[in-house]
């Protein structure tokens, strides 16, 4: 008999809840140290995502392997100001968390009934769609400048709100017209997520 996994999407809710909600507004509010808690978010959120979506012993090593390298290349980038890291950072969590988005699919597609803790990780699958699309506009707009009009030049090194509401508008398809894709790696970035979405 096919047992109902444990509630394991709530805490990955409640994790992807920091991130995209609570991390910008703290790095807003707070400078530095809410850009530090920002940044730290996405390393709990992978943290969690691991715990939470254990499945086979290939995809659990590797996820230690990718938390392992964004944790030591965040920590490089933030208390040594080594550039690169920050870009196998956000690329390492991108990956991680493109990676977590089809094992959470495939975790909700199991045949079954549909529960509540099934409902919490379609909800967890549409934020994990979103969430990569803003770090790719973030890379995108820190190392082609102008890419995006509407988001200023960051000072700090986290995971920016605009970033953020700028892939869930997209996600959305509402696109208020704010904050637009300038160039053809932009659009094409947008265009891949509104398909998505």
């Amino acid at each position: 008999m096919n047992q109902e996994p444990r509630e394991n999407f709530l805490y990955l809710l409640a994790a992807l809840f920091l991130l995209t909600f609570v991390g910008p507004v703290m790095e807003v509010s707070f400078g530095t140290v809410g850009g530090l808690f920002a940044e730290l978010s996405l390393s709990l959120t992978l943290v969690i995502a691991l715990w939470s979506l254990r499945s086979t012993r290939t995809e659990f090593f590797t996820g230690v392997a990718m938390i392992g390298v964004n944790i030591a290349c965040t920590v490089a980038w933030l208390w040594f100001d080594r550039p690169v890291a920050g870009i196998v950072a956000h690329l390492s969590g991108l990956v991680f968390l493109s990676l977590t988005a089809l094992v959470g699919i495939h975790a909700i597609l199991r045949p079954g009934p549909v529960s509540r803790n099934k409902v919490m990780g379609a909800l967890c699958v549409y934020v994990f769609i979103g969430v990569p699309w803003a770090e790719f506009c973030h890379l995108l707009h820190a190392y082609r400048p102008g890419s995006l009009s509407g988001i200023q030049p960051q000072s700090g090194q986290a995971l920016s709100g605009r970033f953020l509401y700028f892939s869930f508008v997209t996600l959305t398809t509402l696109g208020y017209g704010d904050v637009l894709s300038l160039t053809l790696y932009a659009q094409t970035l947008t265009v891949i997520e509104m398909v998505i979405g």
